[in-house]
């Protein structure tokens, strides 16, 4: 069995990863999850969705927008972002994996948890590797809870 790519544990029956091949569908089995949210443009594979559908797991694909070409300093819009937190939070759709290839959401989701800049960065960073950005970095230090 396989993790997904850059798979980590946020809390407790929250998960993120940043990309989801049908190579991780066994992992996945073992997390018993209700939810998986996407935060992708690109439509999940169709084995995917069928592993989904056979394990009784809403599939909620919200990265449907792509505010980088109206907003460059901006990788998710307010209105995702609110999707997706108010989805994260919704303790019935535990245990739950946010595929955020990105990682702003999770960023924030550690944001409003308390962590220091430092901490949200340092994970950020482990998780990202060479794909991190410095948008993404600058989206998260800037974010102001009182937005929401």
């Amino acid at each position: 069995m396989h993790p997904p790519m850059d798979f980590a544990i946020v809390d407790e029956a929250l998960y993120r990863c940043s990309e989801l091949r049908p190579h991780a569908l066994p992992f996945l089995a073992t997390l018993a999850l209700r939810t998986i949210v996407s935060l992708e443009t690109e439509k999940p594979a169709k084995g995917v969705l069928a592993f989904c559908h056979a394990h009784d797991i809403r599939f909620v694909h919200l990265g449907v927008q792509q505010p980088w070409q109206t907003d460059p300093w901006r990788p998710i819009t307010p209105t995702l972002l609110r999707q997706a937190l108010a989805t994260i939070q919704d303790r019935s759709a535990h245990p739950l994996l946010v595929l955020d290839a990105q990682g702003a959401v999770m960023g924030v989701v550690r944001k409003l948890a308390g962590w220091s800049f430092a901490g949200i960065l340092r994970e950020y960073r482990m998780l990202a590797g060479d794909r991190h950005n410095y948008t993404t970095e600058h989206f998260i230090e800037s974010f102001d809870p009182a937005s929401l």
